[in-house]
């Protein structure tokens, strides 16, 4: 059957296989595995591939599924979980679903992946004669923009304790979160990636970030066209992971008075590193006298 166009009725649809997807993973709770329609898709699986129907264990998280894994083969280190039959196969099967939802197609292999997908699961070790089944975790939570992260404790657990910390879809360690008091310079220091540095800066606010670090240099200072100050800063020591000084911008906003830090577009404009307002206009893409035009009109 092949489709040119959609009716309303079907358009209207998406957004319901969307939402039932979605809210698998990301409905908070204890979710169930279906024990008996897993172990009977885990079986077609085997099958297909050409293998006898597996020993199936249960494990309460991705940890004590890799303590499971190396309890049952004596091997120490770490067991890949699956490519497949896992949660990373909710948007390729969501979308075969939701075509054989409207009608458009209908395939047996297909139906029954799908049903083992559905089955609660969140991922899986694959042995040859053994399969671990990782329940779906019991908490998980976002930002606005929908990346994993939680400003408070975990971003994702599951009940026997398992838990992992995201900021801002980063992953990061427990303690930035459990105990920001407890970061030092050198695990600042020994922080080699970039992405996590940000975070670490984004916690304990940019102005303890370079207090750790040994301090900071005042460049400049004004208030802005709304008369709110304006404070042009740098690190005092050189950030190894860029072998330069570090800048950042403390502005007001005008509507709540709250202080927020930005970082000016050194690389595109270098003169952001003298001046408050060339600070503010290159993260605008513009020179300082661009951005007085615009500001002040």
């Amino acid at each position: 059957m092949l489709l040119e166009t959609l009716t309303p009725e079907q358009e209207a649809h998406i957004e319901v296989v969307k939402k039932y997807w979605l809210s698998k993973l990301f409905t908070n709770g204890v979710k169930e595995i279906n024990k008996e329609l897993i172990e009977e898709k885990i079986a077609w699986m085997y099958d297909l591939c050409g293998y006898k129907v597996p020993r199936i264990v249960y494990s309460k998280s991705p940890e004590d599924a890799q303590r499971i894994a190396r309890e049952e083969t004596g091997e120490e280190g770490y067991h890949e979980f699956s490519s497949y039959g896992n949660v990373s196969d909710y948007g390729w099967v969501s979308f075969y679903d939701y075509f054989t939802q409207i009608g458009v197609i209908n395939d047996e292999n297909f139906n029954n992946y799908r049903q083992l997908i559905d089955c609660n699961v969140y991922d899986m070790i694959q042995f040859d004669e053994m399969c671990i089944v990782v329940p779906l975790p019991d908490f998980i939570s976002r930002d606005n923009s929908l990346r994993l992260h939680n400003e408070d404790g975990p971003a994702i657990s599951w009940s026997d304790g398992t838990a992992y910390y995201f900021w801002k879809g980063t992953a990061i360690e427990k303690e930035w979160i459990e105990d920001p008091s407890s970061i030092t310079d050198d695990m600042i220091i020994n922080t080699t990636d970039v992405e996590k540095r940000r975070c670490i800066m984004e916690i304990v606010g940019a102005d303890r970030y370079y207090q750790i670090l040994g301090g900071v240099v005042t460049i400049d200072e004004d208030d802005d066209a709304y008369g709110k100050p304006m404070r042009l800063m740098r690190s005092k020591k050189k950030d190894k992971s860029i072998n330069d000084y570090v800048y950042y911008l403390s502005v007001t906003d005008t509507s709540t008075d709250r202080i927020y830090n930005i970082y000016p577009n050194i690389k595109e404009f270098p003169d952001a590193k003298k001046n408050v307002w060339s600070a503010k206009a290159s993260t605008f893409r513009m020179t300082k006298e661009e951005f007085k035009v615009i500001s002040e009109s």
